[in-house]
């Protein structure tokens, strides 16, 4: 939050008008240029000032600076060049960090950056861009240069002729961090050691790091790399060399890669990039999922004369955990707009019991180029999920007229007797709307089992869906009138987005906010609605995929999920993301324990007697109940069938891109006639407007200073064979904002043909009428009066009228005080409305004249004046004959029987009392003006201060005190008041109240015309002499 002003106003300013105040903290400013500095492009950053902002830096600045010079700056736009700024360094310095300018030698003695123990640290060296002539001084050189050492610890950067060659030292790879140091690097000088067990993304970093390598002088050895599915990372390897032998035999050594299934894809390699090993052998051991087959491949396109022999690369060690006899099968899909329904063949596997599971793999692709092991990693990540799909025939029962060994019959029936269908559907949902996806389907069986099936990679797409909200929905005005609607395509557009629907209404402003303040007393208008400021709403769109990562890890469903050759298999250490290995072998070792039980069940119960005929030989071959066990002679119970041919793509062949519109990239705007609403005038109260090909769009006549709700929602296309419910869902949840237009200038003025002031009843009155159409509401009116006879008049008050107190009233009564004498005034009249304060009114000139009184008020007097006559000289001819007695004696008081003051709270210490200034004198002595000390929390109080005359009897000291004994009575605003008596010691002091002014008479005389003091005080008038009568009748 900015900081606020004394009135809760913005102190900070926006930089242009209408944007939002621009702040570093709650109590700072951010430094604003008040003058336009030419020069500096927008893109480039604000331009920098000095002075408080008065005064433009030079253009190289930024940040601010002390002179207007490039040697002045706080930071450079551009480069240092030893504190001076400029745009481009001398031709003969290099640009460092695009902020200095350094030379070579200072180029080569920067310190290279920190880097881990085991990667060779980097030099900094100078190219010279051919091109812009520009010398930059680098870590790396850039594309199609290459690093030379020109001297000892000297390197530069020099163009590559042809493709550029790097040569990197050989060594054993066993860290991300020291595979990154192999990046770009194209011949290898010695041998390759790859072992790396564990990390995130591995086969990402081995394409990255290693994509670039062509030649290897040593040998190539990979071992216990648990990640590696494939040795498609090497993209370009053409030869290895074998200079240098592993046990001074081999040259491609594969060791121990427990999820390594190929070596090569053959058929997605650059036919023209061969592979050669001129020297050494390879040798392939304990790689339990790669067939033999690869190896044989690899020979051959290596040109070996002589395969590897069974020592070299044994069948036992080498795809024993893999079934490498695979069948292919037919998979489709249907695309709904919920998931996609995947349906393949069933495989006619010989013993259904070895067949644990379907496995449906599917990735994201933009593209249908994707090869099953290119880029996989077995510990996950690379963006293939899997949805397990169990064998529900695993408990097919055979005919009870067929042994275990016997081939079985095309049809299968289940554990309750009834046939099995010959095709799988399983449905695949949390998938992304109008997304192209490839998958595969295979199987999964039990770890001896050589035979399975798979399908080839196929593509589908998902039907489109709802499309997000549009994304920085803003408005900015430009006019009075005019508002442009800018956003940006949904974040997510679920389809193929062809138009956006805009949608907005006048909401008018609320009168009831007049009555939630005095805006007279707090002139803070209500800031209008920033572009910046909008309302989005949008439906919760969470997704979740099922992975088996999430899968829980007690699956008490029957026969379990079993694990994932390939994924998790337990020797793969990849930072514990399956955690169910040991439960998913113990259930392949249950399901072998319950094939064999089963096996050696059958044998027994379905073995029967052989005829004999006298020879010994058998009569009928087809009598003979031959032993089930696999591997011991016999020939397979099922036959083979085998499935000729792949399965066709669900969908054509074409690259996806979402988002792109069938129309054309025309600013097509089409109203909706029923949708709009305007005003008399030609004003939009509610328009709705389609447009196509564009994401911003000016809306015209509108209202002045009129808020609108604007609403956008993004639509997509639909598509053939769309749903009901999908194509009645085509378009976004609103995305909305609220924005005002500009003020219009003249709309807040009074008109001043219908403004006039009058005299009635002793006091003057101005009536105006408000503006028909002004910027919105008008919260209240100033009122500016001048005198205009006087020129050293200013008017200490301006005064101000809300919006309800004058509609109540209908005219504005001018206060007494702002025009306190007669005189030539003139009157001016601005409404305060939310866009601000408007234009003052034209000046009305009126003049107050001085108060006289008429015929009728002075008969009135004059009658008022002898009636107290009469009743005074009644009065005392009443008095006289009522109290006409003889002379009475007059004793004489003893001056024993003198009453006697007596202390009590209102005696103050002398101490207090400080004497000052003489005012003048009273009935019994002195009047002066003193301070008195501690008195109502102030330490020296101003106060008036009697003082009894030094050579005063004793009884005019008692009639003194008496007085202020009297005064302890009064406790009135007319009245002086009494603040204490000082009784001890002399002179006997009462204070009282100070009256700044003076007393009465003195007032009203310099009140008079002719006084011998001038004053701005003027004569009081009628109503001020029966106020101040009304006024002493109650301090009597």
């Amino acid at each position: 939050m900015c900081p606020l002003n004394s009135t809760g106003g913005e102190m900070c300013s926006g930089g242009t008008p209408g944007s939002k105040p621009l702040c570093v903290s709650a109590t700072q400013c951010q430094k604003i240029c008040k003058v336009d500095c030419p020069g500096v492009e927008l893109q480039q950053g604000r331009p920098a000032c000095y002075n408080e902002g008065r005064s433009c830096c030079n253009q190289e600045c930024i940040g601010g600076c002390t002179a207007n010079n490039s040697s002045h700056c706080t930071a450079c736009r551009h480069f240092d060049y030893y504190g001076i700024c400029v745009e481009k360094c001398p031709g003969h310095l290099f640009n460092y960090l695009d902020r200095r300018c350094v030379s070579n030698d200072e180029c080569q003695a920067q310190p290279p950056p920190l880097t881990p123990y085991e990667t060779p640290p980097k030099h900094w060296k100078f190219v010279r861009n051919e091109l812009t002539l520009i010398n930059v001084c680098v870590l790396d050189c850039p594309k199609d240069y290459e690093e030379k050492e020109v001297a000892l610890n000297r390197f530069e950067c020099h163009r590559c002729v042809g493709p550029c060659e790097r040569t990197c030292e050989g060594g054993n790879i066993e860290s991300i961090q020291k595979l990154q140091s192999y990046r770009d690097c194209t011949h290898i000088k010695g041998s390759l050691e790859i072992q790396i067990q564990n990390g995130a993304n591995v086969v990402k970093e081995l394409e990255d790091n290693l994509g670039m390598v062509e030649e290897i002088e040593g040998y190539l050895k990979i071992a216990r790399s648990y990640p590696v599915m494939s040795l498609n990372f090497f993209k370009k390897l053409r030869v290895i060399r074998g200079r240098d032998l592993e046990t001074n035999k081999f040259a491609l050594v594969v060791l121990d890669n427990q999820n390594l299934m190929e070596l090569w894809d053959w058929d997605k390699r650059d036919k023209n990039l061969s592979l050669t090993i001129e020297q050494g052998r390879m040798f392939f051991h304990f790689n339990p999922k790669l067939c033999y087959d690869h190896i044989e491949k690899l020979a051959n396109v290596t040109n070996f004369t002589e395969g590897p022999t069974d020592t070299e690369a044994p069948k036992s060690s080498n795809g024993d955990k893999a079934a490498c006899n695979i069948t292919p099968i037919k998979a489709t899909a249907t695309a709904h707009r919920w998931g996609t329904i995947i349906s393949w063949e069933r495989f006619n596997h010989y013993d259904p019991r070895a067949l644990l599971s379907y496995l449906i793999f599917y990735k994201e692709t933009k593209d249908q180029n994707v090869t099953i092991y290119d880029g996989r990693d077995a510990c996950g990540g690379d963006g293939w999920k899997m949805e397990d799909v169990e064998n529900k025939d695993a408990n097919v029962a055979l005919p009870t007229n067929m042994t275990a060994a016997e081939p079985s019959s095309p049809d299968l029936y289940n554990s309750a007797g009834n046939q099995v269908d010959s095709h799988v559907t399983q449905i695949l949902t949390s998938l992304k709307p109008f997304t192209q996806y490839a998958y595969y389907v295979r199987t999964y069986t039990i770890a001896t089992e050589r035979s399975g099936a798979q399908s080839p990679i196929q593509y589908f797409i998902t039907l489109p869906s709802t499309p997000s909200v549009p994304r920085e929905l803003s408005a900015r005005p430009l006019s009075s009138s005019d508002l442009e609607i800018s956003w940006k395509p949904p974040q997510t557009p679920n389809g193929n987005v062809t138009h956006y629907y805009i949608v907005g209404v006048w909401e008018r402003d609320d009168p009831a906010i007049l009555a939630q303040r005095n805006y007279c007393n707090k002139q803070t208008t209500p800031s209008p609605v920033l572009p910046g400021e909008s309302t989005t709403v949008q439906p919760s769109q969470t997704k979740t995929t099922i992975t088996p990562s999430n899968k829980p890890a007690n699956d008490s469903s029957p026969g379990g999920k079993p694990r994932v050759p390939g994924l998790d298999d337990e020797e793969c250490e990849c930072n514990k993301k399956n955690t169910n290995n040991e439960d998913a072998k113990q259930k392949e070792n249950n399901r072998q324990i319950e094939i064999d039980f089963e096996n050696a069940l059958q044998n027994v119960v379905y073995v029967k007697r052989t005829p004999v005929v006298e020879s010994g030989y058998p009569v009928d071959e087809g009598f003979n109940r031959r032993r089930r066990e696999v591997g011991g002679g016999a020939e397979p119970v099922f036959p083979s069938h085998n499935v000729v041919g792949g399965a066709e793509n669900v969908f054509p062949s074409h690259n996806v891109t979402v988002g792109e519109s069938n129309k054309t990239n025309q600013y097509i705007i089409i109203p909706s006639p029923e949708g709009n609403k305007t005003t008399s005038d030609g004003v939009f109260e509610r328009f709705e407007f389609v447009v196509y090909g564009a994401t911003s769009f000016i809306v015209r006549n509108l209202s002045h200073y009129a808020k609108y709700n604007i609403d956008v929602q993004a639509c997509r296309e639909t598509v053939p064979n769309e749903s009901f419910d999908s194509a009645n869902s085509n378009c976004s949840t609103k995305s909305m904002v609220t924005r005002r237009t500009m003020s219009k200038d003249g709309v807040d003025t009074i008109d001043s043909t219908k403004f006039k002031v009058e005299f009635v009843n002793n006091s003057w009155f101005a009536e105006w009428e408000a503006p028909p159409a002004p910027n919105g509401l008008i919260l209240a009116y100033k009122v500016d009066i001048v005198r205009q006879d006087k020129a050293k008049y200013v008017s200490t008050h301006e005064p101000c009228i809300s919006k309800l107190d004058y509609d109540r009233e209908k005219r504005y009564e001018i206060p007494l005080d702002v025009l306190p004498s007669p005189g030539n005034y003139s009157i001016r009249v601005r409404v305060i409305s939310l866009a601000g304060d408007g234009p003052w009114s034209d000046k009305l000139y009126f003049v107050v004249q001085k108060e006289t009184l008429s015929t009728m008020e002075w008969i009135f007097i004059c009658l008022l004046v002898l009636l107290v006559l009469v009743v005074i000289s009644l009065l005392i001819i009443y008095y006289r004959r009522e109290h006409r007695r003889p002379p009475a004696i007059n004793p004489s008081v003893n001056p024993e029987y003198i009453p006697v003051y007596k202390k009590d709270s209102w005696e103050v210490i002398r101490s207090r009392v400080t004497i000052l200034d003489e005012l003048g004198n009273g009935s019994f002595g002195l009047v002066c003006k003193g301070l008195i000390k501690d008195f109502r929390s102030v330490a020296e109080h101003p106060c008036a201060i009697k003082l009894v005359n030094e050579h005063a009897t004793d009884r005019e000291r008692a009639e003194f005190l008496n007085e202020a004994s009297v005064m302890k009575a009064f406790d009135t605003h007319h009245v002086v008041k009494l603040f204490g008596v000082v009784s001890e010691g002399n002179p006997t002091l009462v204070i009282m109240e100070l009256m700044a002014g003076g007393d009465l008479k003195n007032y009203l005389r310099s009140c008079r015309p002719d006084a011998e003091i001038e004053t701005d005080r003027s004569p009081p008038t009628l109503k001020r002499i029966l106020q101040m009568s009304a006024e002493i009748f109650l301090g009597k």
